[in-house]
């Protein structure tokens, strides 16, 4: 074997593809312009929208305790905020109590604007 091309992994199909040589070649904007969004990645899963006192306390360490949640057909969850905005990765506990697993930080949610 001497090349090896991937044609698709992990529901991301072939294009747009980049060799290492056109990614040193573009300027950084254009690099940017190159980057999927990070929710791509776990599209897969579902969506609960939360609404600002629960992002706030959710970014505060608390737990969430809503009949919203107990709907979904999954543990792992993607979180949104009223406006839409992926904020993170949740989790629901057998017990119905939503949990983070990974959030945004707040500067990085509102630079996705």
């Amino acid at each position: 074997m001497t090349r090896l091309h991937r044609v698709h992994t992990a529901g991301f199909a072939d294009e747009p593809m980049y060799d290492i040589d056109d990614l040193q070649n573009k300027t950084a904007e254009q690099r940017l312009a190159c980057l999927l969004p990070m929710e791509r990645a776990v599209s897969y899963l579902p969506v609960l929208v939360l609404n600002r006192e629960e992002v706030v306390a959710l970014r505060q360490g608390k737990v969430l305790v809503d009949k919203k949640v107990s709907n979904l057909n999954s543990s792992c969850i993607r979180l949104h905020d009223d406006e839409d905005r992926f904020v993170g990765l949740g989790e629901i506990q057998a017990t119905g109590i939503l949990t983070v697993k990974r959030l945004l930080t707040s500067e990085t949610v509102a630079g996705l604007e």
